[in-house]
């Protein structure tokens, strides 16, 4: 009874299959993560190199990190760095013409 009280402090749930559940992924998880650390591998490791292979092809950077979960969202330049770089600020593209926006 001791035990499910502490599991329930701990992973903050109310049911007890829930918390032991919890509790049994997140020792199979560090169980894993210890045995490829032995090998020079991890979990994200092998992720990454799992979709490089179900790619086919090279990845962009951006693509590999879109494929697994990484990417932040893309945002364009601040306003003011669009005239000094040659972006324009309409599509967010850079100017092909020689012109500042």
């Amino acid at each position: 009874m001791a035990e499910e009280a502490a599991a329930r402090q701990r992973f903050g749930s109310s049911d007890v299959l829930v918390d032991e559940l919890f509790a049994t992924t997140h020792r199979l998880r560090v169980f894993v993560d210890g045995r490829l650390r032995e090998h020079g591998a991890s979990v994200a490791r092998l992720r990454t190199l799992r979709v490089l292979a179900l790619a086919g092809e090279p990845l962009r950077m951006r693509d590999l990190a879109e494929h697994v979960g990484n990417a932040p969202a893309p945002r364009p330049p601040s306003s003011t760095a669009w005239s000094a770089t040659g972006w324009s600020s309409a599509s967010g593209t850079p100017r092909t013409d020689g012109r500042s926006c």
